[in-house]
């Protein structure tokens, strides 16, 4: 018991500490390739799959939701899943025109709740026009 008490106690005073400084995190910017490069470095057991609107802005709420991304939207106006046969989990890449940025790891989880996301009648997402907001 006693523990979970200091473990407890260990990452309250942790999580303080980084909620404290949050605005002092300087974000380097996205790390961005051209998709062809992406998918050079993986095999035919590879899937790439361009997400819809639905499952996309649910994979923009989950970044923005996760302590461990950086603050603000994903650094895309859409995003690719890759997932390869026989792994449970898969990769997010946040795309802008030709560019693949920010691979992130998801999980099995994710990937099945994206999987099961439809993209409503007439929803759609319009690219960057000036590379700042997402129009819809």
């Amino acid at each position: 018991m006693r523990r979970i008490a200091i473990g407890l106690l260990a990452s309250l005073v942790g999580g303080s500490a980084i909620a404290a400084n949050d605005h002092a995190i300087v974000t380097p910017p996205p790390h961005c390739m051209k998709i062809e490069e992406f998918k050079k470095a993986f095999d035919h057991k590879t899937r790439f799959e361009i997400l819809s609107p639905g499952p996309f802005h649910v994979a923009e709420g989950i970044y923005i939701g996760s302590p461990t991304t950086p603050p603000g939207l994903p650094p895309g106006d859409g995003a690719i899943l890759v997932t390869h046969r026989g792994d449970k989990g898969g990769l997010l890449i946040w795309t802008r025109g030709d560019q693949g940025c920010a691979p992130i790891a998801i999980s099995q989880a994710v990937i099945a709740t994206l999987a099961g996301i439809r993209t409503a009648a007439g929803e759609k997402v319009a690219p960057y026009d000036d590379g700042a907001e997402l129009h819809l």
